[in-house]
C-alpha cells in the first residue's frame, strides 16, 4: 500500500521559524512606538502620549490576533498531532462536505469515511482534512487505509497499491 503521509518533523522546525519571524515583526514596530511615547511623557505631550498608547494596543492587539495566534494555534496542533496517539482505519470514502469547520482555531475541510456497511449510517465517521493542504484525489466508495489524530488525517493510503512512504512538505500559515 503506498502510504501518503502529511506532516514531518521538518514541518515542525519551519513553523517554529516562522512564528520567531512573526513575534519579530509585532515587537520592532512595538518598540519604536514605546520609544515614541518615552518621548512624548518626557515632552509632557499628552494628546501624543493618549495616541501613542492606542496606536500600541491597537496594533499589539491585531498582530496577535490576526498574525501571530493563527501560526501558534497551527504548531499548537502540528506538535500534539506528531506526538501524539494515532488511530488507524480502513473504510470506503463518501464525499467531501462542501464548507470548512473551524475546529480549536483551525480550518478543516470534513469528509465521511464508511468503516462498515455503506448502508448503514451508524458505520459512517467523520474525518478531518487539513485546510492548508491540497485535497486528494480520492473518489466515492474508494477503498482508503488513514492515520489520524483526534479525527484529522495524518497519512493516507490506497490498500492495494505499491509499498513506498512520501512525506511532504506544506505551506504553512
Amino acid at each position: 500500500m503506498e502510504r501518503k503521509t502529511l506532516y514531518a518533523d521538518q514541518d515542525l522546525v519551519e513553523l517554529k521559524a516562522q512564528l520567531k519571524r512573526r513575534w519579530l515583526s509585532l515587537l520592532l514596530p512595538e518598540l519604536a512606538l514605546l520609544a515614541l511615547l518615552v518621548y512624548t511623557l518626557m515632552v509632557r505631550n499628552k494628546t501624543l502620549t493618549v495616541l501613542c498608547s492606542i496606536a500600541m494596543g491597537c496594533l499589539a492587539v491585531s498582530m496577535l490576533t490576526l498574525w501571530i495566534m493563527p501560526v501558534r494555534r497551527y504548531l499548537l496542533f502540528l506538535q500534539e498531532a506528531l506526538q501524539g496517539r494515532h488511530r488507524e482505519l480502513e473504510g470506503t470514502f463518501k464525499d467531501f462536505e462542501h464548507l470548512p469547520v473551524q475546529r480549536e482555531g483551525l480550518r478543516f475541510m470534513p469528509f465521511i469515511v464508511n468503516v462498515g456497511n455503506p448502508e448503514e449510517e451508524k458505520d459512517d465517521r467523520l474525518l478531518y482534512w487539513d485546510w492548508n493542504l491540497p485535497l486528494p484525489p480520492w473518489q466515492p466508495a474508494q477503498s482508503l487505509w488513514i492515520s489520524s489524530f483526534d479525527k484529522v488525517v495524518l497519512a493516507w493510503g490506497v490498500p492495494g497499491a505499491a509499498e513506498s512512504v512520501e512525506t511532504g512538505a506544506q505551506d504553512n500559515p
